[in-house]
């Protein structure tokens, strides 16, 4: 079964607990039932876009380096790309594995991604993201659902985001980004 009831680290969740940064609300999501990333992804991003009305929605995974600017590269990134008047779902990293369409100087247009790292306007949140996070892979239905919508895929250039995993789910220690 795809869903498996977790007992609670109490070490860890003291941590998260405990967790603060001065000045920064922190909403914290304790989960008891395991039902894969893309769950994760869709309970905070249904928050941050019903609840908060988030303007745009971005992930993180967390096996990943960034470089210090990496929110504000995918902002300004976002902006310049969006000027084309088509939908726009950015990355901030670039791998050899999701091919390069067209090289425009500040970015990169990109025929897909992975999903280490999104960042997109709320706007496309219900009708394109929102129903790819439904499978294990959900990143490649995202890609699907840009193309259906004749969207870009954009990554920052150069890459702020570097992705640190040589075991997982996709790699296996020779094949890796």
């Amino acid at each position: 079964s795809e869903v498996a009831r977790h007992k609670p680290d109490s070490r860890t969740e003291e941590i998260v607990r405990a967790f603060n940064i001065a000045d920064v609300p922190i909403i914290k999501i304790f989960k008891h039932y395991h039902r894969n990333m893309y769950d994760s992804l869709r309970q905070g991003w249904d928050l941050l876009f019903k609840v908060f009305e988030c303007t745009y929605l971005v992930n993180l995974d967390s096996d990943a380096l960034i470089k210090y600017n990496w929110l504000e590269q995918l902002d300004q990134t976002f902006k310049m790309a969006s000027k084309r008047k088509r939908t726009c779902l950015v990355t901030g990293f670039n791998t050899q594995n999701h091919k390069t369409l067209s090289d425009q100087g500040l970015f990169y247009i990109k025929q897909s991604c992975g999903g280490i790292n999104l960042f997109f306007h709320q706007k496309i949140y219900q009708p394109i993201i929102r129903p790819a996070l439904h499978s294990i892979g959900w990143d490649h239905t995202v890609v699907e659902n840009v193309r259906k919508h004749r969207g870009l895929i954009i990554c920052t250039r150069p890459s702020v985001v570097q992705h640190i995993g040589k075991e997982g789910m996709w790699s296996d220690g020779t094949q890796m980004d």
